[in-house]
């Protein structure tokens, strides 16, 4: 076993979390986002070194007769982006606003994550930045998601699924332990947790790339029964608390899927 848990090498030395992103789903559209690059020279000057503007290509399908065509439209200024960098020019942190066609919403990613209250305490930071030029909106749910991520070091017919998965928890099923190395695992649970609703999306995939990769995406979301204006929810306990529970529900999950060996080693 102790030979199994040397050959598995997570993202970070300390844990296996490649991104930890906090998303706002938003009522209203982002109107100009292109005005937000002001932010750069003020709120966030010494906190994200580039801002962009992003855009979205639709493509249709169309038919005519016997024939039919793509056709792609390119939709530009559809959203705003923020980015930090280390000294190596690796992207640290995000933060970020998109109109897509059926949603809107802001979100900040870390891709340097160190430990929970350091990341809520940049997120809450950044949020009180952009809420000093965007007093018009309003939140109607959020999400945390969190990308775990380690690779294999060996070949994919060595890799023991029951070392590394948890075959006595309650969310794996036992198909998933007769699978071959290459599988995708999929599951939403819609639970109530202190009277709140939570819902949680969980991606499990094994890959065998050149180096194989196991990673483990969950995202738990929850939906305000008011939509909350965004300059007010910054500083209310009551979502600092909401998000203390979805980190909670994350360790919780990850704990399930997970050996005791395998969360050992990442600090869990």
């Amino acid at each position: 076993m102790q030979d199994f848990v040397s050959r598995i090498k997570p993202f970070n030395n300390e844990h296996s979390i490649k991104e930890a992103a906090i998303s706002l789903f938003l009522v209203n559209k982002i109107i100009k986002p292109e005005r937000y690059q002001k932010l750069i020279e003020n709120q966030f000057k010494g906190k994200f070194k580039k801002f962009d503007r992003t855009e979205q290509v639709q493509i249709q399908l169309q038919k005519k007769e016997q024939s039919s065509s793509i056709i792609t439209n390119t939709l530009k200024d559809t959203g705003f982006r923020f980015s930090d960098f280390d000294a190596s020019g690796k992207t640290t942190k995000v933060f970020q606003g998109q109109n897509e066609i059926n949603r809107t919403f802001i979100s900040f990613h870390t891709l340097d994550y160190t430990v929970w209250g350091q990341f809520y305490s940049d997120f809450i930071d950044t949020l009180k930045g952009f809420a000093e030029e965007s007093k018009e909106f309003f939140i109607n749910s959020f999400s945390l998601q969190y990308i775990d991520v380690f690779n294999w070091q060996g070949g994919v017919n060595e890799f023991v699924t029951e070392h590394f998965f948890n075959m006595t928890g309650s969310i794996l099923p036992s198909a998933f332990f007769k699978s071959k190395f290459n599988r995708t695992y999929l599951l939403t649970i819609e639970e109530e947790i202190n009277n709140l609703t939570f819902f949680d999306r969980i991606e499990i995939k094994t890959e065998n790339k050149i180096l194989p990769e196991i990673s483990i995406v969950h995202n738990v979301a929850h939906k305000f029964d008011v939509e909350q204006e965004l300059s007010n929810i910054i500083s209310e306990q009551d979502f600092q608390s909401m998000l203390n529970i979805a980190h909670d529900r994350n360790k919780d999950i990850l704990g399930n899927i997970l050996t005791q060996d395998i969360k050992t080693l990442i600090n869990l």
